[in-house]
């Protein structure tokens, strides 16, 4: 039970004087600090989906995915060839609300590639 007590006396916790140092009060600065980041971080959005590569978009050599978000802060790309890894160097990108992914110095964007993603940000 927490008792707030008036003037100068301490606050009781369960009949306990509870008082703060100043290394008490930078933690609990530090400790705010923390808890912002992580209320940012959760508030950001995830999306996510699995896109296989069409022959258009072999042609263009580039593929788009439109993610759902507004923004995007970052994301996660992993792309199968014939059942194994093939991301290597491809040029994975985002813009706005969009993912973009192309052609990198060795990799080829081929068709029937599927293409994994996860995206957060805002909606």
């Amino acid at each position: 039970m927490f008792e707030l007590r008036q003037g100068d006396q301490a606050p009781m916790i369960d009949g306990v004087e509870v008082t703060a140092s100043a290394a008490d009060l930078n933690a609990t600065t530090n400790l705010a600090a923390g808890m912002a980041a992580v209320e940012a971080f959760a508030a950001m959005a995830l999306k996510y989906g699995s896109y296989t590569v069409t022959a258009d978009d072999d042609t263009a050599n580039t593929k788009t995915i439109v993610t759902g978000l507004t923004a995007v802060a970052g994301q996660v790309v992993q792309i199968i060839r014939a059942g194994k890894v093939a991301t290597v160097d491809a040029a994975v990108s985002h813009a706005a609300g969009n993912i973009t992914i192309a052609n990198g110095s060795t990799f080829v964007l081929t068709a029937a590639d599927v293409v994994n993603w996860i995206a957060f940000g805002t909606l």
